[in-house]
């Protein structure tokens, strides 16, 4: 009982690593499941301690030299790298400016979205592929902090409530959640996030800044990644992000997105919405690896009339 009390004392101070040991004293050969609940909640609370500094000692795209990121990035190629870090804060304020009127001036959309839902084998071969077709409903959710987008799918070969999930068969899996992706580049969460300018890149036609970005380990997310942010306007192109650890809990020991946008222009509307056009996701889950492929087209503004028109096809 004494190097219980002990454990939860240093927990209190921090002290992880001397907590750790006090609890391997108190706990002997005793299974986890058999122990009293306040010791099993102070053995849990140290094992989401230990989790969190597991990730803080992760290399990320913040730390990491540059020959090694780019060899781990092959979409890096061609970057020529930047000799400094002085502007990378006019760019976070550009380019955070530029998401936070993104999600404040959202105009709710909807599009025809194809998934190409695939499961590969050891040597990345594929085992399955299964398509689906929907219309890919997004609708402006701001919320207290200003932030998020709630998206629906409708089944185009069956029909379905707005809010029903459209099923997947045996061997597939169905990512979504990319739309509101740029929320690393918000005002309100960049002092949650490192971020580092890696340089410059022509891609997609465009000269861009290329921004290297790691929310700090215990975070809700926990994700990095890269954004290529065009040097003209400010507007995130292209953007990578991964797990900034794996999520052994889930069983969760990967998880890529790759998002490539587009402008898109309404008749009604007097600027451009720059939204996801290609997405690939690649999920290494329970040992099994699962790549998926979201293609976005015929986007339109979603109102009453446009549901109409959903409801009758």
């Amino acid at each position: 009982e004494a190097h219980l009390l002990h454990a939860r004392a240093l927990l209190e101070m921090n002290d992880v690593n001397n907590a750790e040991a006090e609890m391997k004293d108190y706990l002997g050969d005793q299974p986890v499941r058999t122990l009293p609940l306040a010791a099993r909640l102070t053995y849990i609370d140290l094992q989401q301690r230990l989790q969190v500094r597991s990730l803080s000692v992760v290399k990320s795209v913040i730390d990491q030299p540059l020959p090694a990121l780019t060899k781990a990035m092959p979409e890096l190629k061609g970057l020529a790298p930047a000799a400094n870090q002085d502007a990378l804060p006019s760019i976070l304020q550009k380019v955070g400016e530029r998401v936070a009127s993104f999600f404040r001036n959202f105009s709710n959309t909807v599009s025809e979205e194809k998934i190409q839902m695939e499961s590969l084998g050891a040597r990345g071969q594929i085992k399955h592929i299964q398509t689906e077709k929907s219309n890919y409903i997004l609708l402006s959710n701001p919320g207290k902090w200003g932030l998020g987008l709630t998206e629906y799918r409708r089944s185009k070969s069956a029909a379905m409530a707005p809010d029903a999930p459209v099923p997947s068969n045996t061997g597939a899996i169905r990512t979504e959640g990319f739309a509101s992706a740029s929320w690393v580049f918000h005002p309100m969460c960049q002092h949650n996030v490192r971020y580092r300018y890696l340089g410059r890149q022509q891609i997609q036609g465009h000269d861009a800044f290329v921004v290297a970005f790691a929310q700090e380990p215990g975070k809700a997310r926990m994700v990095q990644g890269v954004a290529w942010v065009d040097a003209t306007n400010y507007q995130i192109i292209r953007m990578r992000s991964d797990l900034l650890g794996p999520l052994r809990k889930l069983r969760l020991s990967r998880q890529t997105t790759e998002i490539q946008y587009v402008e898109i222009h309404f008749n009604d509307a007097p600027s451009g919405l720059w939204l996801p056009k290609v997405v690939t996701v690649t999920v290494e889950w329970k040992g099994k690896t699962y790549r998926n492929s979201h293609t976005y087209s015929n986007f339109k503004r979603f109102n009453v009339a446009t549901e109409e028109k959903l409801k009758q096809g």
